[in-house]
């Protein structure tokens, strides 16, 4: 007997979302950003967003700083980092998924597998800076979407594809939150 499973949640849908955006990425086939992607149409304000940085991440070890934009379209990768939607902001409990290019536009990530464990990544948002220390480093596939799942504690995960000019795997560095220091307010 044949039997098929039913999609009916929204974590189905997610799911299912992000593996069919994966293979898009992966046969290079993606020209649109993700938030078109998940609504067919993206409100002003969401077109905005993902074109302004909202802060920087710093990395020192590789002697990268680049700046953070909502969203990880085709625009936001361009010019830096991008957050992963609906993962949490920088130094706050959840994953921060941040993807980069590792070759391309503005090549954040090249040097990715350069990061050791112990590492530190700096955010630099509106409301105060978080550190990171890398705790694991690891090679998946594309459709390995969990590295996006949210978490207990606060961490940031950011992936770049790997090897260098491949989309065959991703190259994904995880961190802990140590320090979240707030802006004063002036």
């Amino acid at each position: 007997m044949h039997t098929t499973r039913r999609r009916n949640g929204p974590e189905d849908h997610f799911e299912h979302s992000v593996k069919k955006f994966l293979r898009l990425l992966t046969t290079g086939a993606l020209f649109i950003s993700l938030f078109s992607f998940f609504s067919p149409q993206p409100s002003q304000a969401a077109v905005v967003s993902q074109l302004e940085s909202f802060g920087s991440i710093s990395i020192p070890a590789i002697g990268v700083t680049a700046p953070l934009h909502m969203g990880i379209g085709k625009s936001s990768l361009a010019k830096g980092f991008g957050l992963w939607p609906n993962t949490a902001l920088p130094g706050n409990k959840g994953n921060t998924v941040i993807a980069g290019h590792r070759t391309s536009h503005t090549h954040p990530l090249l040097n990715i597998d350069k990061i050791a464990l112990g590492d530190i990544i700096y955010f630099y948002t509106p409301v105060g800076t978080a550190k990171y220390v890398v705790m694991r480093r690891q090679i998946v596939k594309p459709n390995d979407v969990w590295i996006t799942r949210q978490t207990r504690t606060a961490t940031a995960t950011l992936f770049a594809c790997s090897p260098p000019h491949s989309v065959t795997n991703r190259y994904v560095v995880t961190a802990s939150l140590v320090k979240f220091t707030a802006k004063k307010k002036q």
